[in-house]
């Protein structure tokens, strides 16, 4: 409220969570400032305050690259897949670092891991959220896009390039899409 005086610090509703609105009825608010001594007439006659709070996404592609570049070795290039619950989350906007591995465990046989990602340094605390997933060396490979019958006529529109796992892909794959075609 404007002109709250000794009041303005005063929390009068919990905030929403970073990254989202919330709505308040009028009368709630109005009922707020009279448990604290303010009067407000409302003489808009707003029926609702929208209350939004900034927040920057962290997305899942970015905790994907962090986690890949962590586990590289040699320099090889690795892919990173997240278990089902994997899900992007929001900061607050006044924090600009960029996210950091805190914890990170990689079973070498499976490729499953656990991490704790975080940003160091930040103004404002932030949780420490927790990722599940595998994480593997890869490769480039050519791979269909479709069903391809024997003795079709193919054109690149026929084949892609994806990441696969380094053991799944033959040291005599073909390597250029020209080739393929």
């Amino acid at each position: 409220f404007e002109n709250a005086g000794d009041e303005s610090s005063v929390a009068v509703f919990r905030s929403p969570e970073l990254g989202t609105n919330g709505v308040v009825a009028a009368q709630r608010v109005s009922a707020a400032a009279s448990q604290h001594g303010k009067q407000w007439p409302n003489p808009g006659g707003i029926r609702k305050v929208v209350v939004t709070r900034p927040g920057r996404l962290v997305t899942l592609d970015e905790i994907r690259d962090v986690l890949s570049k962590h586990f590289v070795r040699d320099d090889e290039k690795w892919s990173v897949t997240f278990g089902r619950n994997a899900q992007p989350f929001h900061i607050d906007e006044r924090i600009s670092g960029p996210i950091t591995i805190k914890r990170a465990h990689l079973q070498p046989t499976s490729g499953a891991f656990r991490a704790v990602v975080t940003v160091e340094n930040a103004p404002h605390p932030i949780k420490d959220k927790t990722f599940t997933g595998r994480a593997f060396p890869s490769v480039e490979a050519i791979v269909p896009t479709r069903v391809i019958e024997r003795g079709a006529t193919l054109t690149k529109d026929d084949v892609q390039i994806v990441d696969l796992p380094r053991s799944r892909v033959s040291s005599s794959a073909i390597e250029d899409v020209e080739a393929a075609v």
